[in-house]
């Protein structure tokens, strides 16, 4: 019999600062969560936000709308948000046309727009296009269909309909994957194309992108191809690789056991030093089970998630180390939509 896990997050909120929810019936459609703060897209794409990082109505310890910054909209609210992204002390939203914002801590180029370089911003402002767009680099970022702020990190990633991948802020471990010595980027660069064209790796870009996730110091990308790549910093493996080298530029994270390479991947997901994959369902496909594949840091403090699945049923256990340097299974009958780490 399979087993279906469904992982719910529960907002508890005080009534009076977050009125407009009970008023309103609203639901929670996105969620992300950075090092101390945490932010809520509900179903009328309206952002709300708590903790440390600004830009919000009511106090820091429940949740409010997020200020409209650079939109100027008649409310004076984000509006006509898909998605967010929380880091270490910035965060993104994305909106419905296709455009990314930011707001908070921008000492490392984190907003992505050079207008604001050191400065932080308490509102949000546009992120700009960089090299997205070389002739009109400081126009807005566009077309972009996914971003992720560096969990406890402080980079951004983002994925345009072209399905190009960009980068920007602390760089300092290779994490924009772009094979360049400035220790930070205060607008967005192309992630190079590195082991995915490894006759060229630093003359070509990362393409064929769907998805991103980025860590503390290190980021993934998901291929079309249903392929894995990874950079940044390599402590304790979790770039895959079987090594601990630091990668400028990205690499194909590695098969189970160390052969050949993860295949069939349908949803990443990065943590501080700790990396996570889910395997794509095909009941035709004997390599495509839903199984979740991990690598990195293992130490005494695992994820719950973790200590669950290992505790439930059989689990194809690595060498007995605190990390593992490139994926292992821990499932292999779990029925899951995606994943996520804290």
């Amino acid at each position: 019999m399979n087993l279906r896990i469904y992982i719910s997050i529960m907002v508890i909120v005080c009534a009076s600062a977050f009125s407009c929810f009970a008023a309103q019936k609203l639901k929670a459609v996105a969620v992300s969560g950075g090092e101390e703060h945490s932010l809520v897209v509900a179903d009328n794409n309206e952002v709300f936000s708590a903790g440390d990082v600004l830009g919000r109505s009511g106090d820091s310890d429940v949740f409010g709308r997020v200020f409209a910054g650079e939109t100027n909209t008649s409310t004076g609210f984000l509006e006509n948000i898909n998605a967010v992204g929380a880091g270490y002390v910035h965060a993104l939203a994305l909106t419905k046309t296709g455009q990314a914002l930011a707001w908070g801590a921008d000492d490392k180029g984190e907003l992505g727009n050079p207008n604001y370089y050191p400065y932080d911003s308490t509102t949000p402002v546009w992120v700009h296009a960089g090299e997205q767009k070389p002739s009109l680099p400081d126009s807005n970022l566009c077309n972009i269909i996914c971003i992720a702020a560096g969990r406890s990190g402080e980079h951004s990633l983002a994925v345009d309909t072209n399905h190009f991948c960009y980068a920007w802020g602390r760089d300092i471990e290779g994490q924009l994957g772009i094979n360049r010595s400035n220790d930070y980027w205060t607008s967005p660069v192309k992630v190079l194309g590195g082991q995915q064209n490894p006759s060229n790796p630093t003359g070509t870009y990362l393409s064929n992108i769907i998805s991103v996730s980025a860590g503390q110091d290190h980021s993934m990308a998901l291929a079309g191809d249903g392929n894995v790549y990874t950079f940044g910093n390599n402590s304790l493996g979790k770039l895959g690789i079987n090594d601990n080298n630091m990668q400028t530029t990205p690499v194909k994270v590695h098969g189970v056991n160390n052969i050949g390479y993860l295949s069939n991947i349908k949803s990443i997901s990065a943590g501080w030093d700790h990396c996570m994959a889910l395997e794509k369902i095909d009941a035709a496909d004997p390599n495509c089970k839903g199984r979740v594949y991990c690598w990195g840091h293992n130490g005494a403090r695992p994820l719950v998630c973790v200590w669950i699945i290992e505790k439930i049923d059989n689990v194809q256990r690595a060498n007995p180390k605190n990390y593992n340097q490139y994926p292992t299974i821990k499932s292999d009958f779990f029925l899951l939509d995606s994943i996520c780490l804290g």
